[in-house]
């Protein structure tokens, strides 16, 4: 939603300036997909790994403020991970289901969406240069439930574990552009968006409903959750982009046009509240080392019919963020002591990595007097991400690895959006 006020300068070379407010909707969050497949290991393998290393007195208490993941945390107390001894100084844990066989199951349910107050101001000079400029008051909001199940035909049980993931915050973006048209027929354009400042927080639960039968026949159940008042505060900056255009006027009949844009994802930072790096600079380092500079490219044209009638058509591919070692292998790598890589958020195992992104749209635009006009527009989007129930997990020295096999999640969507607009 938005509104334009136009003022003409009555000066032969400044022509006009304009000011505008809106409102828009960035991106939807609204998705549900489930999977049940066994994809190569169990999930309480990988949690003892990223424990191992810490002391029992780290790890026994939920209300205990440790260093220690809060997922290993979670395990111990519901007892699906166990020291390999009684020793009060263990840091070696394994799972307490050793047989392989297993089923696994994931449904996953995912809410909200990003938008932005929009204040741009722009001008127009001799009909050749146009410029403009935007500061973004941005929202996010991400919601995640889900529920993981492993059953152990050995153990006659399993457990569930399920998550809630609450991720709100707040944002400021500034975006500058020209147009420089040339000739009447040709018209050129480049723009910045600066990065997104977001000062953000999450808000976690997690519970494990377990019932098992053990090695020596006893029935084990446990019913364990993390603190209500879970949550962390941090600064999120995503990274800046550039975006060169092209468009060409063809007998005042057709529009054809080009856009590419470039984005350096290696950009994104992460902080504290505070604004230090303590605590993230193992993570602004993987940030650095897994993620790249992307592309998108836009190609579109219109071919006006009749003066009233308009059709469209267009096309639009994403580059995904990853580099491809990454993306091809996720893994949370072992660097001895209590330091690993972290590529899930608090109990939350599951994630994907984000394929490319195709949009195909076309469209019709008819205007029935000079002021009112209406589009009617079709886009069909095409995603294939990579599922992982948790990440792989491979340690130093070559010992103790747990597989996790990729699983695809083919996203497909097809929106129509109408469009109706006012000149006074």
């Amino acid at each position: 939603v938005s509104y334009i006020m136009s003022y003409d300068m009555y000066d032969d070379e400044w022509k006009t300036v304009n000011f505008s407010i809106s409102y828009n909707r960035l991106k939807n969050f609204n998705r549900n997909y489930q999977a049940k497949t066994f994809n190569g290991g169990s999930l309480t393998d990988y949690i003892a790994r990223i424990t191992t290393g810490y002391f029992l007195d780290d790890i026994k208490d939920l209300g205990y403020e440790s260093d220690a993941p809060m997922l290993g945390v979670l395990a111990y107390n519901a007892w699906i991970i166990n020291p390999e001894s009684n020793n009060g100084n263990e840091v070696v844990y394994k799972s307490a289901f050793p047989d392989p066989e297993l089923s696994q199951r994931l449904n996953v349910q995912e809410s909200g969406g990003i938008s932005s107050w929009d204040f741009s101001l722009g001008g127009n000079y001799a009909d050749k240069f146009y410029w403009g400029a935007t500061l973004s008051f941005t929202d996010i909001s991400n919601s995640i439930k889900s529920w993981y199940d492993e059953d152990f035909p050995a153990a006659d049980g399993g457990y569930t574990l399920y998550n809630e993931l609450d991720c709100e915050g707040s944002g400021l973006q500034l975006a500058v552009g020209a147009i420089f048209k040339p000739t009447d027929a040709l018209r050129l354009g480049i723009s910045y968006h600066s990065p997104t400042w977001y000062s953000m927080t999450n808000y976690y639960y997690g519970s494990l409903d377990v019932g098992y039968t053990d090695d020596l026949g006893k029935n084990v159940s446990a019913y364990e959750s993390t603190p209500d008042n879970g949550f962390a505060s941090y600064r999120l900056q995503t990274p800046y982009s550039w975006t060169f255009s092209v468009a060409s006027v063809i007998n005042s009949r057709a529009i054809l046009s080009l856009d590419y844009e470039i984005k350096d994802y290696r950009n994104m930072y992460l902080s504290n509240v505070d604004f230090t790096e303590t605590g993230y600079g193992i993570d602004n380092d993987f940030i650095r080392q897994d993620y790249k500079t992307a592309s998108t490219l836009r190609v579109g044209g219109e071919y006006r019919f009749t003066p009233q009638f308009s059709g469209r058509i267009g096309y639009a591919w994403m580059q995904n963020p990853y580099n491809k070692s990454f993306a091809s292998a996720p893994i949370a790598y072992d660097f001895g002591g209590d330091e690993y890589k972290r590529l899930i958020t608090g109990t939350v195992p599951h994630f994907t990595i984000s394929g490319d992104t195709h949009n195909f749209t076309a469209g019709i635009g008819y205007r029935f007097t000079p002021q009112f006009y209406m589009d009617l527009a079709f886009v069909y989007w095409m995603q294939t991400d990579d599922l992982y129930y948790f990440p792989k997990f491979r340690t130093t020295d070559g010992t103790g690895n747990v597989p996790s096999n990729v699983i695809a999640l083919k996203n497909n969507n097809f929106k129509g959006l109408l469009t109706v607009g006012l000149k006074f």
